[in-house]
């Protein structure tokens, strides 16, 4: 049948197939059971919707600042275990500290 929408999946259930929807019980069935869907789970929007993502424009210097923390797996002679990146979107300088 596929995957659809909680409205239609109640209307096609009672109408379509003629099962009698007692006490509510059908409507909670179909509600749950899209709930519960986890492939429409992974690809369907909530409520909060879906936000995509956008550039990050810095009026100036420091406004902004990207980081990102790089491991290289093992401890160097002077200890460190990773490297810290930083990044100024505005002037794009960037400072690496061990």
């Amino acid at each position: 049948m596929g995957h659809f929408s909680f409205p239609y999946l109640y209307n096609y259930v009672k109408f379509v197939l003629g099962i009698e929807d007692k006490n509510g019980k059908l409507y909670k069935l179909c509600n749950d059971e899209v709930k519960n869907c986890l492939i429409c789970g992974k690809y369907n929007e909530g409520r909060i919707g879906f936000h995509p993502r956008k550039s990050i424009f810095a009026e100036y210097p420091m406004k902004h600042i990207a980081f990102d923390v790089l491991s290289m797996g093992k401890t160097s002679k002077e200890g460190s275990v990773g490297i810290l990146i930083l990044i100024d979107t505005f002037t794009r300088y960037v400072w690496l500290y061990t």
